[in-house]
């Protein structure tokens, strides 16, 4: 294929589009920066992305069909303000339309252009991993973005570091983008045998092995996330057939198990995964629950700034690991990615049993999730650091004056 650097597109609605530098490839197809300003080169710093499918016969034509129906900006900022958020890091819909290449259609969707990986990200960090409240702090931006897609009737099906990425802002607290909808589902359709096993395998929820998309699906995929995010090692990492393996996992839940060492938070986690091992097939999740189960003891907003420490906990600093390089690779939505999805691989058989949700308690008061900007978590700190100091003077001078009393016995 030819370089398409510098090719004018035209969307449907007759506005044009110059293609800049690619920023991913893969199987469904290529990425490219974007400018609406076809009169010059397209520059590094653009605002837009053009998402391009490899043939017609992709996933991009109902990526398109959902961002053009249910995703326009208008419609992601009136669910946004009517949740009361300050933040939703749902992409929304700027243009499509199809294009005429080397003697094939294409299709093509322009979306915003965000920052770097999740993946990528963490990376940067010294052990490859994510402190719990930085993790907890992302999960919570994804259950946003999930109850969004809930509210048009849809999953994603592929939540993954690959998948998310930051703002391109780094002097603002820690923002995510939930993007790639190409193996987007209706979650009220049946069970589809013919989709078993489309998406990561890896980082999958159980019933997508069997073409099943409910809702409690992304959540327990989120959970598997969070487990990856923070270091631990899943039971069925590199496996082709772990269906067995992640049944065996929800029944027991040992996260303990999975880290090399002790880190703080994991409670967190498996109350989350515990919940969300609870709900029915067809149940729809509470979701403030979610995040108040997440969120509980943690200060959130963590700022994104590359030389803060509070992005790796205290316990993995003192450990001395080695570094978890990922192997990346450019995927068709513009991520790097670690892991290939699947798609219709047929590995797994058998039906998951749909379970009832009996932890749901209607009359227990929901925690209001707070995000503290940057100057309030720091102010906090500091607030901390003081109390725990006077306390420690105050045990010395005890120490001191039983000491003293000590010796006036003796004499």
């Amino acid at each position: 294929m030819s370089s398409m650097i510098g090719e004018t597109l035209t969307d449907e609605q007759g506005k044009k589009w110059s293609i800049g530098k690619i920023l991913g490839e893969g199987a469904s197809g290529k990425v490219f920066t974007a400018s609406d300003r076809i009169d010059m080169e397209v520059q590094d710093d653009v605002e837009f992305v053009i998402k391009w499918d490899s043939n017609k016969n992709g996933n991009l034509e109902g990526e398109i069909k959902f961002f053009q129906t249910l995703a326009s900006i208008e419609e992601v900022e009136q669910w946004r303000k009517a949740q009361g958020l300050e933040f939703l890091g749902m992409p929304h819909y700027v243009a499509s339309g199809d294009h005429h290449w080397e003697e094939e259609d294409h299709f093509f969707l322009v979306i915003p252009r965000y920052g770097k990986t999740l993946s990528q990200f963490m990376n940067e960090m010294p052990d490859g991993r994510l402190a719990v409240e930085v993790a907890v702090d992302v999960a919570l931006q994804i259950i946003d973005i999930l109850q969004y897609l809930q509210s048009k009737g849809y999953t994603h099906n592929d939540i993954k570091p690959e998948n998310i990425l930051l703002g391109r802002a780094t002097s603002e607290p820690l923002r995510i983008h939930l993007v790639d909808y190409g193996l987007i589902q209706e979650y009220k359709e049946s069970c589809n045998r013919n989709k078993a096993n489309w998406g990561t395998i890896e980082l999958m929820a159980r019933d997508a092995h069997n073409g099943a998309f409910p809702l409690r699906g992304d959540l327990e995929s989120l959970g598997f996330n969070l487990i990856e995010w923070t270091g631990g090692k899943l039971p069925w990492a590199g496996k082709t057939r772990p269906l067995a393996s992640k049944t065996m996992f929800m029944k027991t839940l040992n996260l303990e198990s999975l880290y090399s060492t002790p880190i703080e938070g994991l409670d967190t986690i498996k109350s989350f995964l515990e919940y969300v091992r609870e709900l029915g097939h067809e149940d729809i999740p509470d979701y403030t629950r979610c995040k108040s189960i997440l969120s509980d003891g943690f200060a959130l907003g963590i700022p994104l700034a590359p030389k803060e420490n509070i992005l790796v906990s205290d316990t993995h600093k003192k450990v001395k690991t080695q570094k978890r390089k990922r192997p990346l690779q450019e995927d068709g939505v513009g991520n790097l990615r670690k892991r290939q999805r699947t798609k219709n691989s047929n590995q797994e058989n058998g039906p998951i049993k749909s379970q009832i949700s009996n932890c749901i308690n209607e009359n227990q008061a929901e925690k209001q999730v707070v995000r503290l900007p940057v100057t309030t978590q720091l102010l906090w700190q500091r607030i901390r650091e003081g109390v725990q100091k006077v306390y420690s003077m105050k045990i010395k001078a005890i120490q001191m004056h039983l000491k003293s009393l000590g010796q006036l016995k003796k004499k």
